[in-house]
């Protein structure tokens, strides 16, 4: 167990690297069904003419974003291993570089923090740009019919479910919508807005060095306190452990599909109980109960 040398707690980090990613796939390929099933359920309730294309085109965009935070994970943890193989290297050759004196600190274990710190900034970024394209998916679904072809930022669409007199204001998902924004997304904002516009904020530093026949490093990152203290589970935890950076990662990655899905079943629940034409143009048999349901049906269901 690794621990950080100002404090005994112990670190909490992905202990299978291999099988987060697997998991990560399992729930991206899910959300890829669901967005399939949302448009046909556009097609079903909302409008017959195929206008299910601005959703397509909504769902590549959030598909894109998932895609761009899943390779900076993959390049984050790339780079944890460079940085440990750089110092298990530098160990060998000149051992000063790791144990030397330095004032206020190891200029070499600063420049690791810089190179994680900055690749999880942008890990950020490719996020919280996710929940936009979400703010225009609402409103082309159950918008005013006049604006529905207009973009809507994530934060205005927050904003007009806070307002009783506002369209969205008066619908059912508007709970959902902020629920969501009170306990996730705000936070990420808040904490992306942060880093464009008060100050850079770097993931503190542990090593643990192993001596003799093998030498090896093994480097670890800490969340800042800042992001940590965003989410009520992530603060919860970071009281027992310091959590690493590689975990914050992956657990926003999920959280975000899972809140994505949430606002899609809501969506879906939008359109079953306001209709917008007579019929579907496709059912789906429920041999099961002999019934004719819509053709999304199998699409919303989670894999057996």
């Amino acid at each position: 167990m690794n621990e950080n040398k100002s404090n005994r707690k112990p670190i909490l980090d992905i202990t299978d690297i291999n099988e987060e990613f697997k998991k990560l796939h399992e729930n991206l390929s899910l959300l890829h069904n669901r967005f399939m099933a949302l448009a046909m359920d556009y097609t079903h309730y909302v409008d017959n003419s195929w206008g299910q294309k601005e959703i397509f085109t909504l769902r590549d965009s959030v598909t894109y974003r998932f895609f761009s935070t899943k390779l900076h994970t993959e390049i984050l943890i790339r780079q944890h291993f460079a940085i440990e193989h750089r110092f298990k290297e530098q160990l060998k050759k000149d051992p000063k570089i790791i144990f030397g004196t330095y004032m206020p600190s190891n200029p070499y274990f600063d420049r690791a923090e810089e190179e994680i710190s900055s690749i999880f900034d942008s890990f950020m970024y490719h996020q919280v740009s996710v929940f936009d394209y979400i703010g225009t998916l609402v409103n082309y679904i159950c918008g005013p019919v006049s604006d529905k072809q207009k973009s809507l930022k994530w934060t205005n669409l927050a904003r007009s479910c806070r307002d009783s007199k506002n369209h969205f204001g008066k619908k059912p998902l508007a709970d959902k919508i902020k629920d969501i924004d009170n306990k996730f997304v705000n936070k990420l904002y808040g904490y992306r807005s942060t880093l464009i516009h008060e100050k850079a904020e770097k993931s503190r530093y542990s090593f643990s060095i192993q001596l003799g026949k093998e030498e090896n490093i093994k480097a670890n990152f800490i969340a800042t306190e800042r992001l940590l203290k965003q989410f009520a589970e992530l603060k919860k935890l970071s009281q027992e452990s310091f959590v690493t950076t590689k975990y914050v990662a992956f657990w926003i990655m999920n959280k975000s599909i899972e809140v994505v899905t949430e606002i899609l079943f809501a969506l879906k629940d939008d359109m079953e109980k306001n209709p917008k034409v007579p019929f579907g143009m496709f059912g789906y048999h429920d041999k099961e109960n002999n019934r004719i349901l819509p053709a999304s049906t199998p699409w919303w269901k989670e894999k057996k």
